[in-house]
């Protein structure tokens, strides 16, 4: 966070404050947690924003910043919806749902967890059978989303209102992937959904599209989803996406450099680069 703060000093960068900051486990309710407080946090800003963009660390704008100003100024909301999920299915996406996740910890999360640990709560996640919240309908698609501020209200006030559920989402696994979905499937702002696949016969938004982000699931290097590198600039600009992801600093950093020069700014992935062998 420190040399965060040294490298990106701003007076247009705002860090939530400590008492808001979460820690995050992967595939856990922490991510949806510390995403809600960047709203809360954003939503009170007296700059009053009319647009919010959730970007990760590994996140990157591909386009220059007038078109993508201008793709986000219409009134829609740019999220994906993928499907509706079934209470009583066994997808990947329904188990996600209707089995309780443990692993929102250190201890138990499988990316800290000792093997063994791990194998003994993926069985016992895998009995614990939940149920849905009565009436509540479930949709699921990829975490990243540009809402306006009509949609981050709804999204808000949702939470507030309806604390049975959201405890209920807390036991799902990465709930990122359905909790913001559901609330605005289910909301005034449905019909202002501009990625739904529920709504199509035969949805297809573009290869690699989630979106408005690029994210290559299917070209693994060797991890998914794909790291990004100078060879995939072309099928990232022909995706139409304003955004991409995953980068890394130092093998993405070609193609970040690249990037930069397309949408005319300076390059400053080679900075990056050396603070990232000086702070090794």
């Amino acid at each position: 966070m420190r040399q965060f703060q040294r490298s990106h000093s701003d007076e247009n960068v705002t860090f939530l404050p400590k008492s808001q900051r979460v820690n995050v486990h992967w595939c856990g309710y922490s991510t949806s947690a510390a995403i809600l407080n960047l709203l809360r946090h954003a939503m009170a800003s007296d700059l009053r924003p009319e647009r919010f963009v959730l970007l990760s660390g590994v996140d990157y704008p591909v386009q220059p910043m007038d078109r993508i100003r201008e793709v986000i100024s219409e009134d829609r909301e740019f999220i994906q919806i993928d499907r509706e999920t079934d209470p009583d299915g066994t997808s990947q996406y329904d188990r996600c749902l209707n089995r309780r996740f443990l692993g929102d910890n250190k201890v138990l999360n499988p990316r800290t967890a000792p093997a063994r640990v791990e194998e003994f709560v993926r069985r016992l996640e895998d009995r614990w059978v939940r149920r849905y919240p009565k009436g509540l309908r479930v949709f699921y698609g990829p975490t990243w989303w540009t809402l306006t501020r009509e949609g981050a209200a709804e999204v808000l006030r949702y939470v507030e209102e309806n604390r049975a559920v959201a405890r209920w989402f807390a036991g799902a696994r990465v709930p990122d992937e359905s909790l913001f979905h559901t609330i605005l499937k289910t909301s005034s702002r449905s019909e202002e959904i501009e990625f739904d696949a529920t709504r199509l016969d035969e949805p297809s938004f573009g290869m690699h599209r989630h979106a408005l982000h690029y994210i290559d699931w299917t070209n693994r290097n060797p991890t998914l989803p794909r790291t990004l590198e100078l060879s995939d600039l072309g099928t990232i600009t022909a995706s139409g996406a304003l955004f991409a992801r995953k980068m890394d600093s130092l093998r993405s950093a070609e193609l970040l450099d690249a990037l930069d020069e397309a949408c005319g700014v300076e390059p400053w992935s080679l900075s990056v680069r050396r603070d990232v062998v000086f702070s090794a």
